[in-house]
């Protein structure tokens, strides 16, 4: 476990590029000032910062009048009801209150670089670039101008996947305290896959059977958290978004979308399946850990219906085992992973045309396709390298493969 801070030292390209690009980023912010910086991006932006941490922390402002933030949040900016589960308004209790959400965002957007130092690519110029490339992208850019806690996820499924190189349990551990905070990283118990079939059924059916029983607890709360959490098609990804967009003007239409957008997603999902173990064995090692939390984030929470564009920051996991199927050069997995890396940094970076282009009809119908062309190819493209990709004790059509060798950490 130890380890794991030599590791921080050795990336030392990606760290100084990180450095590099948030030393930027706080001194356009203090010189030209927030509105002006966030427009490079064309992220939009309004009120104070890190919207997202105030509606957590502007939260004990009701709960000192007796107040359920969750029904009504009198303190907040917005006048927005809590949407997290009752466990983060423990934290009133320690002494967070109205005037630490500066402090909190400030820490969760480190807390994000330490996360992309842990699971970063090789220190080629090429890796690098990718890499930073996707974290100063706009979609990631407005998770940190909200300072959402999809930041802090991150991190916590990066410290999960660098602790699985060395003890399980303690990446498990990691992998539940992320769920009992937001429910989706869940998703991140695919990284168990590597360790074997016993290791892993034991971790994925433990962490399932606690993840109910938990849902079961706090399953009103849910409902309302539901209620308090806005969907729509405007800077938002999932299979939702196309049928909420046609919705607008024409409800009916929007349905039959909807409908199409389910089986459309569950043929990617079939033929995915049926295709599985077509590829080579993968190697098991960090990076593969790493695509595997990726496409079970994004995937599950592509299937959900929408989600803000900021969320796409779990896409980043996928990148380093992209980078190296796409140097193989093949047209089999090699082609899909290049596929796959230009769609993710087209879904990373069209929220910048989107925004730019808003109110010009046809150009922004067009930014609007071509974003949604970019995402579903994503999906697909994860979906299917996942299947292909899966561990031999879970079978690949039947064939009894030996296991892989081990990969070597890239760092």
């Amino acid at each position: 476990m130890f380890s794991l801070f030599p590791a921080l030292l050795i990336r030392k390209n990606i760290a100084l590029g990180l450095l590099l690009g948030f030393s930027v980023l706080g001194g356009l912010y203090v010189w030209a000032g927030p509105a002006a910086t966030w427009r490079l991006w064309q992220v939009p932006s309004g009120g104070p910062p890190f919207m997202d941490v105030r509606v957590i922390t502007d939260g004990v402002i009701a709960h000192r009048k007796g107040l359920d933030p969750l029904r009504d949040n009198v303190g907040d900016v917005s006048q927005r009801r809590l949407n997290y589960p009752r466990i983060w308004q423990s934290l009133y209790g320690l002494g967070v209150d109205e005037s630490s959400a500066n402090a909190i965002g400030l820490v969760m957007v480190l807390l994000f670089a330490v996360g992309v130092v842990l699971v970063a690519p090789g220190q080629t110029p090429l890796a690098v670039g990718g890499m930073l490339l996707a974290v100063f992208s706009p979609a990631v850019i407005l998770g940190i101008e909200r300072g959402n806690t999809d930041l802090l996820m991150f991190f916590l499924l990066a410290l999960a996947l660098a602790l699985r190189r060395f003890h399980g349990v303690w990446a498990w551990g990691v992998v539940m305290v992320a769920f009992g905070l937001k429910l989706f990283p869940l998703a991140g118990l695919v990284l168990l896959l590597g360790r074997g079939r016993k290791a892993a059924l034991v971790g994925i059916a433990a962490g399932a059977a606690c993840g109910f029983l938990y849902v079961l607890f706090i399953l009103y709360d849910l409902i309302l958290i539901k209620q308090a959490t806005p969907q729509g098609a405007w800077i938002s990804y999932g299979l939702g978004v196309v049928s909420l967009w046609v919705a607008e003007g024409h409800a009916g239409w929007g349905r039959v979308v909807w409908v199409l957008s389910l089986l459309i997603a569950a043929a990617v999902l079939g033929v995915g399946f049926l295709r599985r173990g077509k590829a080579a064995p993968a190697e098991e090692g960090p990076s593969l850990d790493a695509f595997r939390v990726s496409f079970a984030t994004y995937a599950g929470t592509f299937l959900l219906g929408t989600n803000f564009d900021y969320r796409q920051v779990f896409l980043l996991f996928a990148i380093p085992q992209l980078q190296k199927w796409s140097a193989e050069g093949s047209a089999g997995r090699g082609l899909l992973a290049r596929m796959g890396l230009a769609g993710i940094y087209v879904s990373l970076w069209t929220l910048m045309a989107e925004q730019w282009l808003a109110g010009r009809d046809v150009a922004a119908w067009f930014a609007f396709g071509f974003g949604e062309l970019a995402q579903w190819s994503v999906f697909a493209v994860l979906v299917w390298l996942f299947c292909r990709t899966l561990p031999d004790w879970i079978g690949r059509n039947g064939n009894d493969l030996k296991g892989a060798v081990p990969e070597a950490d890239s760092a």
